[in-house]
Protein backbone atom coordinates (compact mmCIF):
# COMPACT_ATOMS: atom_id res chain seq x y z
CA UNK A 1 0.00 0.00 0.00
CA UNK A 2 2.83 2.62 0.82
CA UNK A 3 4.44 1.85 -2.53
CA UNK A 4 1.33 3.15 -4.27
CA UNK A 5 0.95 5.64 -1.97
CA UNK A 6 3.98 7.23 -2.96
CA UNK A 7 3.91 6.56 -6.38
CA UNK A 8 0.43 8.61 -6.51
CA UNK A 9 1.89 11.20 -5.00
CA UNK A 10 5.08 11.39 -7.43
CA UNK A 11 2.60 10.62 -10.29
CA UNK A 12 0.73 13.44 -9.11
CA UNK A 13 3.25 15.73 -8.75
CA UNK A 14 4.23 14.62 -11.96
CA UNK A 15 7.54 12.55 -11.91
CA UNK A 16 7.84 10.30 -14.97
CA UNK A 17 10.26 7.72 -13.40
CA UNK A 18 9.79 6.04 -10.17
CA UNK A 19 12.27 4.38 -7.82
CA UNK A 20 10.89 1.67 -5.41
CA UNK A 21 13.58 1.36 -2.67
CA UNK A 22 13.50 -1.46 0.11
CA UNK A 23 15.24 1.01 3.38
CA UNK A 24 17.32 -1.66 4.10
CA UNK A 25 19.79 -1.66 0.76
CA UNK A 26 22.57 0.71 0.28
CA UNK A 27 23.78 1.18 -3.61
CA UNK A 28 27.87 -0.03 -3.72
CA UNK A 29 28.70 1.47 -7.16
CA UNK A 30 28.55 5.08 -8.00
CA UNK A 31 27.31 4.10 -12.06
CA UNK A 32 24.11 2.27 -10.83
CA UNK A 33 22.38 5.37 -11.88
CA UNK A 34 19.13 6.36 -10.48
CA UNK A 35 17.01 6.48 -13.68
CA UNK A 36 14.62 4.84 -15.85
CA UNK A 37 15.28 3.04 -18.89
CA UNK A 38 12.91 2.16 -21.39
CA UNK A 39 12.21 -1.01 -19.59
CA UNK A 40 11.44 -1.78 -16.01
CA UNK A 41 15.11 -2.05 -14.59
CA UNK A 42 15.90 -4.49 -11.57
CA UNK A 43 18.39 -2.20 -9.39
CA UNK A 44 19.41 -4.58 -6.66
CA UNK A 45 20.02 -7.96 -8.57
CA UNK A 46 23.02 -8.33 -6.57
CA UNK A 47 23.71 -8.01 -2.90
CA UNK A 48 26.21 -9.16 -0.34
CA UNK A 49 24.18 -10.70 1.79
CA UNK A 50 22.66 -13.20 -0.92
CA UNK A 51 26.66 -13.05 -2.21
CA UNK A 52 25.96 -10.87 -4.94
CA UNK A 53 24.05 -13.89 -6.71
CA UNK A 54 20.23 -13.12 -8.02
CA UNK A 55 18.29 -15.51 -5.82
CA UNK A 56 15.38 -16.36 -9.01
CA UNK A 57 15.02 -15.07 -12.13
CA UNK A 58 12.22 -13.35 -11.58
CA UNK A 59 12.86 -11.33 -8.72
CA UNK A 60 12.25 -7.34 -8.64
CA UNK A 61 13.02 -6.55 -5.06
CA UNK A 62 14.91 -4.49 -3.62
CA UNK A 63 15.64 -1.77 -6.04
CA UNK A 64 13.23 -1.21 -9.35
CA UNK A 65 13.16 1.83 -11.37
CA UNK A 66 9.95 2.32 -13.46
CA UNK A 67 8.26 4.32 -15.27
CA UNK A 68 5.36 6.46 -13.94
CA UNK A 69 3.01 5.08 -17.00
CA UNK A 70 4.29 1.24 -16.85
CA UNK A 71 3.35 1.40 -12.76
CA UNK A 72 -0.04 2.93 -14.20
CA UNK A 73 -0.42 0.20 -16.55
CA UNK A 74 0.09 -2.71 -14.23
CA UNK A 75 -2.08 -1.12 -11.50
CA UNK A 76 0.89 -0.77 -8.90
CA UNK A 77 1.22 -3.02 -6.20
CA UNK A 78 -1.26 -5.08 -4.47
CA UNK A 79 -3.31 -3.88 -1.65
CA UNK A 80 -3.55 -7.08 -0.06
CA UNK A 81 -0.22 -8.17 1.63
CA UNK A 82 0.78 -7.22 4.79
CA UNK A 83 4.07 -8.00 6.45
CA UNK A 84 7.33 -9.23 4.46
CA UNK A 85 7.16 -12.05 1.37
CA UNK A 86 4.98 -11.82 -1.67
CA UNK A 87 4.64 -8.51 -2.78
CA UNK A 88 7.23 -8.03 -5.10
CA UNK A 89 6.90 -11.58 -6.99
CA UNK A 90 3.19 -10.63 -7.39
CA UNK A 91 4.38 -7.10 -8.73
CA UNK A 92 6.87 -9.16 -10.78
CA UNK A 93 3.81 -11.74 -11.95
CA UNK A 94 1.76 -8.15 -13.21
CA UNK A 95 4.77 -6.89 -14.86
CA UNK A 96 4.71 -10.06 -16.62
CA UNK A 97 1.58 -9.89 -17.73
CA UNK A 98 1.35 -6.85 -19.15
CA UNK A 99 4.48 -7.91 -21.30
CA UNK A 100 7.28 -5.36 -19.59
CA UNK A 101 10.53 -7.66 -19.65
CA UNK A 102 12.74 -6.29 -17.07
CA UNK A 103 16.06 -4.87 -17.70
CA UNK A 104 19.83 -5.44 -15.16
CA UNK A 105 22.60 -3.92 -15.82
CA UNK A 106 26.18 -5.89 -14.92
CA UNK A 107 26.53 -7.64 -12.01
CA UNK A 108 29.43 -5.24 -10.67
CA UNK A 109 27.16 -1.96 -11.32
CA UNK A 110 23.95 -3.86 -9.31
CA UNK A 111 25.82 -4.15 -6.40
CA UNK A 112 24.30 -3.11 -3.25
CA UNK A 113 24.77 -3.76 0.77
CA UNK A 114 21.75 -4.61 2.73
CA UNK A 115 21.76 -3.71 5.84
CA UNK A 116 21.77 -5.40 9.01
CA UNK A 117 18.41 -6.13 10.52
CA UNK A 118 15.97 -8.08 12.15
CA UNK A 119 14.14 -10.43 9.27
CA UNK A 120 10.39 -9.46 9.67
CA UNK A 121 7.64 -12.47 9.92
CA UNK A 122 7.15 -13.98 6.53
CA UNK A 123 3.55 -13.52 5.31
CA UNK A 124 2.01 -16.86 6.15
CA UNK A 125 -0.91 -15.76 3.57
CA UNK A 126 1.36 -15.08 0.93
CA UNK A 127 1.04 -17.78 -1.62
CA UNK A 128 -2.46 -18.01 -1.35
CA UNK A 129 -2.89 -14.05 -1.94
CA UNK A 130 -1.19 -14.62 -4.69
CA UNK A 131 -2.96 -16.99 -6.56
CA UNK A 132 -6.37 -14.92 -5.78
CA UNK A 133 -4.13 -11.91 -7.53
CA UNK A 134 -3.34 -13.99 -10.25
CA UNK A 135 -7.02 -14.81 -11.26
CA UNK A 136 -8.36 -10.69 -10.31
CA UNK A 137 -5.57 -8.44 -10.25
CA UNK A 138 -7.19 -5.92 -12.26
CA UNK A 139 -9.22 -4.93 -9.01
CA UNK A 140 -6.52 -4.75 -6.70
CA UNK A 141 -4.02 -1.97 -6.82
CA UNK A 142 -3.88 1.93 -7.64
CA UNK A 143 -7.33 2.44 -8.27
CA UNK A 144 -8.19 0.24 -5.00
CA UNK A 145 -6.06 2.31 -2.73
CA UNK A 146 -7.81 3.70 0.29
CA UNK A 147 -6.22 5.50 3.26
CA UNK A 148 -6.24 9.12 4.77
CA UNK A 149 -4.11 10.85 4.35
CA UNK A 150 -2.52 12.97 8.16
CA UNK A 151 -0.28 15.15 6.37
CA UNK A 152 1.98 15.83 3.54
CA UNK A 153 5.65 17.70 4.26
CA UNK A 154 7.49 18.32 1.32
CA UNK A 155 10.77 18.47 1.71
CA UNK A 156 14.03 19.08 -0.85
CA UNK A 157 14.86 15.88 -1.68
CA UNK A 158 11.75 13.69 -0.62
CA UNK A 159 8.35 14.55 0.73
CA UNK A 160 7.17 12.71 4.25
CA UNK A 161 3.82 11.32 3.51
CA UNK A 162 1.79 10.47 6.49
CA UNK A 163 -1.14 7.97 6.25
CA UNK A 164 -3.87 6.39 8.29
CA UNK A 165 -4.72 2.89 6.22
Amino acid sequence: MLYNIGAKRAISDKFPCLILHDVDLLPLDESNLYVCTQRPRHMSASIDKFRYVLTYSFLVGGVLAIRSDQYIAVNGFSNKFTSWGGEDDDFAARLEAYHLEVVRFPRDMSRYTMLVHHQEKKNAERLRIMAENKLNREHDGMDSLYYTSIEVKPQRLFTLIGVKL
